[in-house]
């Protein structure tokens, strides 16, 4: 059901549909908060909002989890 609700919040955000991402992705992230694929997604869509310091919050955790990972680099 997890991997569900992630592939639909994938497809909301590509189709610009961003609060309904927001929607699914904050309760995924407050679910299973070291998930590094949902903290990738969430902090991506902080960053299209405009919202760069929840963003950056979100990337600096995710380089904490993944030290390489190039795109939150």
């Amino acid at each position: 059901m997890k991997e569900d609700l992630f592939d639909q919040a994938k497809l909301l955000m590509l189709s610009q549909n961003y609060k309904e991402a927001r929607e699914i992705l904050e309760k995924l992230y407050n679910e299973d908060p070291s998930d590094p694929d949902i903290i990738y997604h969430l902090a991506l869509l902080l960053e299209i909002l405009n919202e760069n310091e929840e963003a950056i919050n979100l990337y600096k955790k995710l380089l904490e989890i993944i030290p390489d990972h190039k795109e939150a680099k």
